[in-house]
């Protein structure tokens, strides 16, 4: 039970090397686990924050630098959520070393006090100043401030938003992105993006979509409804691919909607 816990955790393999490690020893990093949970990691000189996107708990360790490339995250007290460590699992200090640095990505191999093991783990690191921003910081959207505009969760990791033209209310853009949460608030980087027209008596939804008669929280859709509790018309829809990153058309006849849908909630990964 431990030994799998653990695993999940840090999924990667690495061969050690010689490599300088002073321009990541803080920032913002992520980490995919193999059971696809995102955790985003805050180093500092002092502190490692840790969020878990999928359950929303928050940590922390306190860190020290033993060498160049080598650290331990001692100390641990859970910040936010319910701690989802086994009972039988206890973390006193953990034993870091980076054994390889290859662009924005680095390779750390880490033991834990008492336990007989080795834990390999590759982490990226992110730009929030040029990356992750929301779509009113960039350019190429700046006129997309209108009334009509809202956002929805489709995992821990992506999401949906969308936007309307500040002067033209048919005109609107919408976005496939991924979401990092950073000190309790999410940060954005856009992945994919298209621009569309909905006229006036069109709506949009961007959840609880049917395609092939399954709910599917990748399915966006326009659509005009008569009756709240009966099968929407749907005028277009798309594909927010999470494997692929891409928005994608799909066949409106395989898509379904009833407005009065709109309410039910569901998680997947």
């Amino acid at each position: 039970m431990t030994k799998i816990f653990i695993l999940l955790f840090f999924p990667f393999l690495c061969q050690a090397g010689n490599i300088d490690c002073k321009d990541i020893r803080e920032g913002l990093f992520k980490l995919e686990s193999l059971d696809g949970s995102l955790y985003t990691i805050v180093r500092t000189k002092d502190k490692q924050t840790e969020n878990v996107g999928k359950t929303g708990l928050v940590s922390e360790f306190d860190i020290k630098w033993t060498s160049n490339c080598s650290y331990i995250l001692f100390n641990r007290r859970v910040l936010k959520g319910t701690d989802n460590m086994p009972p039988d699992f206890k973390i006193d200090t953990l034993y870091n070393e980076i054994v390889e640095v290859n662009g924005d990505k680095h390779k750390i191999v880490s033991s834990i006090k008492g336990y007989d093991m080795k834990i390999e783990a590759v982490l990226v690191k992110l730009d929030t100043t040029k990356l992750y921003r929301d779509l009113n910081e960039v350019e190429k959207f700046k006129n997309y401030n209108g009334t009509t505009k809202g956002g929805t969760l489709i995992s821990d990791k992506y999401s949906i938003a969308y936007k309307q033209n500040s002067n033209d209310k048919t005109d609107f853009v919408i976005a496939l992105e991924e979401v990092v949460s950073v000190d309790h608030k999410s940060k954005f980087k856009l992945l994919d993006y298209l621009f569309f027209k909905m006229e006036l008596m069109q709506d949009l939804t961007t959840s609880n979509c049917r395609f092939n008669d399954k709910y599917d929280k990748e399915i966006v859709a326009i659509y005009i409804s008569k009756n709240d509790n009966e099968e929407a018309k749907i005028i277009k829809a798309w594909r927010f691919n999470r494997e692929t990153l891409k928005i994608e058309t799909v066949d409106t006849s395989k898509v379904k909607y009833k407005v009065a849908d709109e309410n039910l909630f569901f998680w997947d990964k």
